[in-house]
C-alpha cells in the first residue's frame, strides 16, 4: 500500500538532512537541527501508529503536531528581534484542549495553527537577513532561508492536513493513502535538493543588485554620515574580526539601534549589513594572502569568518576568484 512506504521515505530522508546539517555545522544548523529532530520524531510516531495503533501513540502525536510549529517559531525567531515568549505557547495549549473537548474539530485546529506559524516565519525572515540580528554576521541570509523553508514545510503540512480531513469527510478515507503518498512525493524532491545545498554549497559570483528608487538627499546624507562612522568605528576597533559579531553586538557597541544601521546601508551600499561587514573581513583576508604564508584555513579565521564555504563563497563574490586563485 503506497501510504505506508512513502511516509518511512520521507522520514528516511529528514534524517539524512538532520545528520548532514549536523556533521557539516551543528553549532551554525543548530535551530535547523532541532526543528527537524521535532519533525523525524513525528513522522516517527505517527508511522508506528500504523503498525500499533494505540490510543496513547494518538495522543502522543497530536501532543508532537501541536508543539511543532511554536518550536519552529522559537528555533528561528529567537535569531530576531521577535523574541519567543512563553504566550506563544497558548495555541498550542488551546490545540490540545480543542482535542480533549471537541476532538472532531481536532485537524481543523491544527490547519489553524501551522498556517499562522508558517506564514509568521516567512514574514518575519523574508524582509531580508538583517532581521536576524543575534545570527552572528555572515551568515544571516543562510538563517533567513532555512526559515523560510520551516514555514513553507509548516504551510504544507497544514494544507496535507486540512485535504486529508476533507477527504475523510467526502469520501470515508477511501483515498487517503493514494492522497498522502502524492503529498509527500510532492515534497520529496524538494528535501532531496535542500540534502544536496547543505552537503555542498557552491560560491556564487556577486548578484546584480537592482538600484532602489532616488531617496531624500537629506536622508542620503545621514545614511552616509552613519556608515562613515560605524566604518570608522569596525577599522579603529577591528569589529569586524570578531566571528561572533552580530548586528545586534554591533548595535550595543555603536549605540545605534539595529534598524538604523540596516537601513543606513542598505541605501547607502546597496546591501545589507553582512555583505557589507564581509567586504571588511575579505579585504583583510585579501592583505594576509598577499603578505604573509598562513593556510587558507588560517587566513578564513583570522578573518573573522567561521565556515570555510561562507567565507568561499563571500570571497568568490567580492573578488572575482578563489582565495587560492587570489593568492598565486
Amino acid at each position: 500500500m503506497p501510504s505506508v512506504p512513502v511516509p518511512l521515505v520521507t522520514l528516511f530522508i529528514l534524517f539524512i538532512l538532520l545528520l548532514t546539517l549536523y556533521f557539516r555545522d551543528r553549532q551554525y544548523y543548530r535551530g535547523a537541527i532541532r526543528f527537524l529532530f521535532a519533525c523525524i520524531l513525528l513522522l516517527a510516531v505517527g508511522a508506528l501508529r500504523w503498525i500499533w495503533p494505540a490510543a496513547s501513540l494518538m495522543l502522543l502525536s497530536i501532543l508532537l503536531a501541536a508543539l511543532l510549529p511554536a518550536l519552529a517559531w522559537h528555533c528561528f525567531s529567537s535569531l530576531t528581534s521577535s523574541r519567543f515568549s512563553s504566550w506563544q505557547l497558548a495555541p498550542a495549549a488551546i490545540v490540545l484542549l480543542v482535542t480533549q473537548c471537541w476532538p472532531p474539530a481536532t485537524d481543523v485546529a491544527l490547519f489553524v495553527l501551522y498556517l499562522s506559524y508558517g506564514a509568521a516565519l516567512i514574514k518575519v525572515s523574508a524582509q531580508d537577513g538583517d532581521q536576524f540580528i543575534f545570527t552572528r554576521i555572515g551568515e544571516a541570509s543562510s538563517a533567513a532561508k532555512m526559515a523560510i523553508a520551516a514555514g513553507c514545510f509548516l504551510c504544507f503540512s497544514g494544507i496535507t492536513d486540512l485535504l486529508v480531513t476533507l477527504e475523510f469527510i467526502w469520501h470515508d478515507g477511501q483515498f487517503m493513502p493514494l492522497m498522502i503518498a502524492i503529498l509527500q512525493g510532492l515534497m520529496l524532491p524538494f528535501m532531496a535538493l535542500a540534502i544536496v545545498l547543505a552537503a555542498k554549497t557552491r560560491p556564487e559570483v556577486e548578484n546584480s543588485i537592482s538600484m532602489p528608487p532616488p531617496s531624500d538627499p537629506k536622508s542620503s546624507q545621514e545614511h552616509m554620515a552613519l556608515c562613515h562612522q560605524l566604518e570608522n568605528q569596525l577599522l579603529k576597533q577591528a569589529l569586524f574580526l570578531d566571528n561572533n559579531l552580530t548586528l545586534n553586538l554591533l548595535a550595543r557597541k555603536s549605540g545605534i539601534p539595529a534598524r538604523h544601521i540596516s537601513r543606513a546601508v542598505n541605501a547607502t551600499h546597496h546591501s545589507n549589513v553582512s555583505q557589507w561587514i564581509n567586504g571588511f573581513r575579505i579585504a583583510h583576508a585579501q592583505h594576509l594572502l598577499q603578505t604573509t604564508d598562513l593556510p587558507i584555513t588560517d587566513v578564513m579565521m583570522e578573518s573573522g569568518f567561521s565556515t570555510k564555504s561562507n567565507f568561499n563563497r563571500e570571497f568568490l563574490r567580492i573578488s572575482g576568484m578563489t582565495p587560492s586563485q587570489f593568492r598565486q
